[in-house]
């Protein structure tokens, strides 16, 4: 074996050295990536189940007294919707005030 093979094949195994090691933090980061999907997804649903759940058992309540407007349904789905979207972005509203009142009709 001559002196050119030797340093040919030593560093063929150190690129496969690093190339495994490359692998490994690839497949660690996919890994994390995953369960923190999974963490969120899972907060999601406990969540949405939860005030699915609490707009059922509120809902004959909200028919007796507030038959049209449903105001109860709206409070619980704007916690939904907050809930959903804080994790990712700064909510912020803006123009509420030009809103028409809520005791008239609007289209």
């Amino acid at each position: 074996m001559g002196l050119e093979e030797k340093i040919t094949e030593k560093t063929m195994i150190a690129a496969d050295k690093v190339n495994r090691e490359n692998e490994d933090e690839a497949n660690l980061a996919d890994k994390v990536e995953l369960q923190r999907n999974l963490k969120i997804s899972d907060e999601k649903l406990s969540a949405a189940i939860f005030l699915f759940v609490l707009m059922l058992v509120a809902h004959p309540f909200v028919l007796l007294r507030d038959k049209y407007q449903r105001n109860f349904h709206h409070f619980v789905a704007k916690i939904w919707a907050s809930m959903t979207i804080v994790p990712f972005f700064r909510l912020k509203i803006q123009g509420s005030e030009n809103l028409p009142p809520k005791d008239s009709p609007a289209v």
